[in-house]
């Protein structure tokens, strides 16, 4: 697993077919579960015991729904542009491109350390991070539903299109429900 977790950040040419990518399902949530860990004892200072318990359970848990959420909306698109993967398989890649996001923890601490140009230079990292995690899970998800990264990234536009639309329609909905609950109290 370290093997290919070295491979995914720092060498991904190396996976070329979906044969030379083939990570199961758990390690990818393995990847995930290390990188809501760091997060979470990131933003845990001053936190107590039970505090850090409790952001621990509830951060695992809404990290693995949301990668599961969103490797089925991945797999969903992908079977759209003529994927020919499995939902194990886009789990895995999933979880693997998320890899970049552990050094995040590392820019919060960089941030607080060096004060402003600190928070800057946080900031710009934390872009650049989520560029690397978009583009390796635009690799992957073209090795692991056996497409052309063109499709790959087809699909990967698709679904934060529809992330954000959804996104989008609730806080419009949420809002207006705010707006009428309001007037109703008049």
């Amino acid at each position: 697993m370290l093997q290919t977790l070295y491979y995914t950040l720092f060498q991904p040419s190396v996976f070329q077919s979906r044969a030379s990518f083939a990570a199961p399902w758990w390690q990818g949530a393995l990847v995930i579960l290390c990188v809501t860990t760091l997060s979470v004892f990131a933003m845990a200072s001053g936190w107590n015991g039970q505090q850090l318990g409790l952001g621990l359970v509830l951060a695992w848990g809404q990290a693995l729904l949301s990668w599961w959420f969103f490797s089925l909306l991945f797999h969903f698109a992908s079977d759209i542009f003529g994927g020919k993967g499995r939902i194990q398989h886009v789990l895995a890649a999933t979880g693997f491109a998320s890899a970049p996001l552990i050094f995040y923890p590392l820019l919060k601490v960089f941030a607080q350390q060096a004060g402003k140009p600190g928070q800057t230079l946080a900031v710009i990292g934390a872009m650049v991070l989520v560029f690397w995690a978009l583009t390796l899970l635009s690799h992957l998800l073209a090795l692991s539903e056996s497409f052309s990264l063109d499709k790959a990234l087809g699909a990967l536009v698709m679904t934060l299109f529809l992330v954000g639309a959804l996104l989008f329609s609730g806080v419009v909905l949420g809002g207006l429900q705010i707006a009428f609950w309001g007037a109703s109290l008049l």
